[in-house]
């Protein structure tokens, strides 16, 4: 996987592939998204920070372990490291105990995310077990044992930092 370069203030390129390609990216470049980070995962630590922005198109997306098809026009989220250059696109989710579909995910409004559990390991929404609901940033989303994500909103683009000149 190599970056998606973002290119400059007035443009976006993203991977062709991406839920962010196209007409949407475009659409999307000066919007802040909803998303869900990375605060913990017991398969892999090094994850931490990563992001999984969300597009208003309306689709379920799966998260879960591995890549791959999962039929019936479903979409796995993808997972960004999120820098000033562009998304960074990351490998799949990994661990043994998290369900290849664990938890289905849609945009219901500008402000919150629908989520549901499918899978094996139980969910916790701020600490209190569900088996579904909504999510609005600064909200926890803890698949038990193996991931902690926090909602956010954030910009699609993040702006590079300056730093004056001596």
């Amino acid at each position: 996987y190599g970056v998606c370069p973002m290119g400059d203030s007035t443009s976006t390129t993203i991977a062709s592939g991406s839920i962010f390609s196209g007409e949407l990216g475009e659409a999307l470049a000066s919007r802040e998204l909803l998303g869900l980070v990375i605060l913990w995962s017991r398969a892999d630590p090094s994850r931490v920070g990563e992001v999984a922005l969300f597009s208003d198109d309306g689709l379920t997306r799966i998260l879960g372990r591995g890549d791959g098809s999962l039929g019936d026009g479903e979409e796995r989220l993808q997972f960004y490291r999120q820098r000033p250059s562009g998304l960074e696109p990351r490998n799949p989710l990994e661990g043994s105990g998290l369900s290849r579909k664990q938890l289905e995910l849609s945009v219901s409004d500008a402000q919150t995310v629908g989520i549901r559990s499918v899978g094996r390991a139980q969910l916790f929404v701020n600490g209190v077990r569900r088996d579904r609901g909504t999510v609005e940033p600064g909200d926890t989303v803890h698949i038990k044992n193996q991931l902690l994500l926090l909602c956010v909103k954030r910009p699609f683009r993040l702006q590079p930092l300056h730093s004056p000149l001596p």
